[in-house]
């Protein structure tokens, strides 16, 4: 008679199960959030891939954003959350800095941080290193 187990236990595969139930639940809070960043990421650098993004008025890349937003399903956020539109002389710089919190599990959350900088120097956007704060 054999005295070793051969396959996998009960618990085994109940505990397999377990972590691949908590992996699906973890792609279907974070995946959306990925992918309207990298659709917001795609609509700024397409933006100023354009010959003629200096001479844009903040007035009109707000409304093209807006527009491009709606058209991309992105619906519960506002420009002015997401983003900082402004001037540095002749060069336009936008900043896309904003913050995500999506619940996980009972009071458990997922908190994701975004925080890119296009200009016409750099069209394709140079993520940048959030600055913590200091503690109270």
């Amino acid at each position: 008679m054999r005295s070793s187990q051969r396959g996998i236990s009960y618990w085994g595969v109940i505990l397999a199960i377990s972590a691949f139930g908590f992996m699906i639940k973890v792609g279907a809070v974070v995946g959306p959030i990925y992918m309207d960043f990298m659709a917001i990421d795609k609509m700024v650098a397409s933006t100023f891939k354009e010959p003629s993004v200096d001479g844009l008025s903040i007035s009109h890349f707000r409304g093209g954003m807006e527009s491009r937003m709606l058209v991309n399903n992105i619906r519960d956020r506002k420009l002015d959350d997401l983003m900082v539109i402004r001037r540095e002389g002749s060069i336009f710089v936008v900043v896309v800095d904003y913050e995500e919190r999506k619940p996980l599990i009972g009071n458990l959350d997922v908190v994701v941080h975004f925080r890119k900088s296009y200009s016409t120097e750099n069209p394709d956007g140079v993520a940048e290193e959030r600055e913590e704060e200091p503690a109270k």
